[in-house]
């Protein structure tokens, strides 16, 4: 562009006008080539309108999938959380006489409350609509009992509503058709203290009901709901949190609700704890 410029200076003046333009003209048409060869060769071109939106969908769907990613990281740094804060009530184990099964969460409730089955799984096949149930199955194909308890670590989280060969519906703590004899403890300096039993029934809405605990004993909101230490149990499993207890006037016994101690869509690994048909656990109204 340069060496065009000086040429000009040694162009007689009638005829600069002339060989400005021709230039000028030389110079757009030369630098239009070459920006189409870099284009092609390179690739710069601005994508079509088709491919932006192609690439614009793609980025949210990332943007999506790391949403995702990060809720699920939240959700286990929570249930971490949790097993970190259950207490330590003993060093008593599960009696050996006791089938325990490990078993993987394939379905955790409601799509309606937003979550989906975690793993592919034929539903139709043990006529269960995973939209509607939670549900495990076992590492390997192994039988489980109805009324077996499930447990996350020390926590129990529900118990199964039916006998299957590996794929079974569980009822959560919460179901109101959960009933189950309890105990209840406090927890002081590390000490555990054990100082009633009743009986814990699911109220639904992620809380249940602690029952027939008599007016005279000290309950209060923060004491834990453990399962009573039956002939197949050595250790107790805890069920919950008391989050409200009341005394209603002239009533024998406390209105007491319960917190699960663990939320069933943070699970994924859980044990089925299947109790001897020589030792089942019996539950009797007081």
């Amino acid at each position: 562009m340069l060496m065009a410029s000086g040429a000009l200076y040694f162009v007689p003046p009638e005829h600069t006008s002339i060989v400005r333009t021709n230039v000028t003209d030389l110079l757009v048409k030369g630098t239009q080539r070459i920006t189409a060869e870099i284009k092609e060769r390179w690739n710069w071109d601005l994508l079509p309108k088709s491919e932006v939106a192609e690439e614009s969908s793609a980025v949210s769907m990332v943007t999506v999938g790391t949403d995702v990613r990060l809720a699920k990281l939240a959700e286990e740094v929570q249930r971490l959380k949790q097993l970190a804060a259950v207490p330590d009530l003993g060093s008593g184990s599960v009696n050996q006489g006791l089938k325990q099964i490990q078993a993987t969460v394939v379905s955790r409730g409601s799509l309606k409350d937003g979550i989906r089955p975690l793993i592919a799984w034929n539903a139709e096949a043990h006529s269960i609509e995973p939209e509607n149930a939670i549900v495990i199955q076992t590492i390997g194909e192994q039988s489980m009992s109805e009324n077996a308890m499930v447990s996350e670590g020390r926590v129990l989280l529900g118990k199964l509503a039916d006998a299957g060969q590996d794929v079974c519906r569980v009822v959560p703590v919460t179901d109101r058709s959960f009933r189950a004899p309890v105990e209840l403890i406090r927890v002081t300096g590390g000490q555990a203290e054990f100082y009633a039993t009743g009986v814990l029934e699911g109220i639904g809405d992620g809380f249940g009901s602690v029952k027939f605990i008599e007016s005279n004993l000290p309950v209060q909101a923060g004491d834990l709901v453990v399962t009573s230490r039956e002939e197949a149990f050595s250790q107790h499993l805890i069920c919950g949190v008391i989050t409200e207890a009341d005394l209603p006037d002239g009533e024998p016994h406390w209105s007491i609700q319960m917190r699960p101690l663990l939320d069933w869509r943070t699970c994924r690994e859980v044990n089925v704890l299947g109790v001897p048909s020589e030792a089942p656990l019996q539950i009797t109204d007081q």
